[in-house]
């Protein structure tokens, strides 16, 4: 029955013009809810991931020269990287409450932000699945000077929690007072 309605829906909308931009932009609005998704026993499907970089410079508010400078020196979070985090592969059964996880994992990544896990299609058994993150500006520079009682003390760190897109944290940093000269590195 609700195949019908979906189908019947469908066609009124392309005889009434709106069909090209239905086709265009994917919806969840043709989606059965997730409880007859999972008693249907349907499959994920095709897994894309969606990375975007960290200002959108089709928003007029982000679209500044030193925006559009760090999305060019910034390297997007690798799809690997994303891929990695997922609770759920092409094949295996769907389960909503596993989307969520996946979505509340990649929100506890540090050089990731607004992340969606989200249904797009489903097709003979098999819904397609849309993962979309954005990326944060993950290079920290740490200069530091002081002079206190006829002593100097200065430091230097710099540190990346995505370093080239791979998701690895990179630190680097040295400091010297009057009493110990220190450096460190942590990967």
């Amino acid at each position: 029955m609700y195949g019908r309605l979906v189908l019947l829906w469908t066609l009124l909308m392309l005889a009434s013009g709106m069909g090209r931009a239905l086709a265009a932009a994917p919806s969840t609005a043709l989606l059965p809810p997730d409880a007859e998704l999972e008693a249907a026993g349907a499959r994920v499907g095709t897994i894309t991931i969606v990375s975007q970089q960290i200002f959108d410079e089709t928003d007029p508010r982000e679209n500044y020269g030193l925006y559009r400078l760090a999305n060019r020196l910034h390297l997007r979070t690798r799809p690997g990287v994303i891929r990695a985090q997922l609770l759920f592969g092409e094949g295996d059964a769907y389960r909503r409450e596993l989307l969520g996880e996946t979505e509340r994992n990649l929100r506890r990544l540090s050089y990731l932000r607004e992340p969606r896990v989200r249904p797009v299609r489903y097709h003979d058994g098999v819904v397609d699945v849309e993962v979309q993150t954005q990326d944060v500006w993950t290079l920290q520079l740490g200069p530091s000077y002081g002079r206190s009682g006829g002593s100097d003390r200065s430091s230097f760190e710099i540190q990346d929690n995505n370093l080239f897109g791979f998701g690895k944290t990179l630190a680097l940093g040295a400091g010297r007072d009057v009493d110990r000269s220190s450096s460190f590195l942590e990967w």
